[in-house]
């Protein structure tokens, strides 16, 4: 064991992502039995549009068509208190924890493997990129946490991360209605300078999918510069 680890393990409680209940350190999840059993009931949650559950569902949303060879993700999104994907998004977002990020990247890993899978297709060749935050965003909290899930889902992959966008948005997508979401994200993010995508294929991940502007934005702009194929990856999608 590594001394750090040692130290971690002596001194910090390791508790469940979701409630903070204390947990054993080897459990292998991060989530306690209870919280576990809520995420297993919200995998029978149905597509309003498809009727599949989310490891089925591979509904894009309307403004995304064209500009992504196809959608995936883990779970869907809901609007209420207590939805145990809306608590991680809200971890992720909002109090870095590495087991969040982890716990995220090691489901969107497995889901993309089954959806390349599916659709015959390899990811070993596409490179990771993200829509990075705002830098209003970073000061306040410390972080950006696309940044560290697309590494840390890179990693598990082994695939190449690149910073591929420049966020210039001045306000947040989530105080703004769906056409005022679309109009911002398009207007947020601009081309890393030096930045080449000329044939190149890239997995563009985000945590969750609400209108989908910020992926659209994204998406297009990589095929604006030559992209061959834009997959996206997030961890949630809302219904």
């Amino acid at each position: 064991m590594k001394f750090l680890e040692y130290l971690e393990r002596a001194f910090v409680v390791r508790g469940c992502i979701l409630c903070d209940t204390p947990l054993d350190y080897n459990r292998e999840l991060p989530i306690c039995d209870e919280c576990k059993s809520h995420l297993v009931d919200q995998l029978d949650l149905l597509c309003p549009k498809c009727g599949y559950e989310s490891e089925y569902c591979t509904c894009i949303p309307r403004r995304m068509e064209g500009k992504v060879d196809f959608l995936t993700f883990c779970s869907f999104y809901k609007s209420e208190y207590g939805n145990p994907a809306n608590g991680i998004v809200y971890k992720l977002k909002r109090d870095y924890n590495r087991e969040v990020i982890d716990f995220c990247a090691k489901q969107m890993k497995k889901q993309t493997i089954k959806e390349f899978a599916k659709q015959n297709m390899s990811y070993k060749d596409y490179i990771v990129t993200y829509p990075p935050r705002r830098k209003d965003g970073v000061i306040d909290y410390g972080y950006d946490h696309a940044q560290l899930l697309a590494k840390r889902y890179a990693r598990l992959l082994g695939l190449k991360v690149e910073t591929c966008f420049k966020n210039v948005g001045k306000k947040e997508q989530k105080t703004l209605t769906k056409l005022e979401r679309m109009q911002n994200a398009l207007q947020s993010f601009v081309p890393k300078d030096g930045i080449n995508a000329e044939g190149k294929k890239f997995i563009l991940i985000d945590d969750v999918i609400t209108s989908g502007s910020t992926i659209n934005a994204c998406a297009s702009l990589l095929k604006r510069m030559g992209a061959k194929s834009v997959v996206a990856v997030c961890y949630a999608k809302d219904i």
